[in-house]
């Protein structure tokens, strides 16, 4: 997919420096963000997790877990 961002010179001059200071190219750049944007929403979807573990720390033991899902 091609897009199109609309950035100030400045922006680009930092973006194309720190991609150089990495040995990176834009695009590995642009990857990299995406990828910590990945990891910021897996984290905020894990601490939602452990809140929820937190407020109501019901478990279960591996055999029940495999019981549940229909594995054993």
């Amino acid at each position: 997919m091609t897009i199109s961002v609309d950035i100030t010179d400045d922006q680009m001059k930092v973006m194309l420096m720190y991609a150089e200071t990495k040995s990176m190219t834009i695009a590995d750049l642009i990857e990299t963000v995406v990828e910590w944007i990945e990891d910021e929403l897996d984290t905020a979807d894990a601490d939602k997790a452990f809140e929820e573990f937190y407020r109501n720390p019901e478990t279960v033991t591996f055999e029940e877990a495999m019981k549940e899902l229909g594995l054993k």
